[in-house]
């Protein structure tokens, strides 16, 4: 599964629900730059480590880790594979499971709008 938030403004969420499917779209159909990739892979890896800075986040995720039989030490494995990530397979997997005819949508509006 995958799943996109945005918040905007009432008025402009349609436009906003627009640029969203275009950028899908786009994923969709173009090769994704190499900036944007390598962007892309330091800002999971550094939220990936970030994220395992305390003893409670590290013991959770050896245990998850465990349980999805992955080891308990897998987070080398993981950053080395994320490394490892080419435009070509971004390209593949885009097309394989962001298609628009089966998403699912939710708008969550003030009460009163008629939208």
């Amino acid at each position: 599964m995958f799943a996109f938030y945005m918040a905007c403004d009432v008025p402009k969420a349609d436009r906003a629900v627009s640029g969203l499917f275009r950028e899908i779209d786009r994923v969709r159909s173009d090769p994704v730059a190499e900036e944007e990739l390598n962007h892309s892979i330091t800002n999971l890896v550094g939220n990936h480590l970030i994220a395992l800075q305390s003893s409670w986040s590290r013991a959770e995720n050896a245990a998850l880790n465990t349980i999805y039989g992955l080891g308990y030490d897998y987070d080398a494995e993981y950053i080395r594979k994320i490394g490892e990530v080419k435009a070509k397979d971004v390209l593949k997997v885009a097309r394989k499971y962001l298609d628009p005819g089966k998403c699912a949508m939710v708008k969550i509006l003030p009460e009163g709008d008629k939208e």
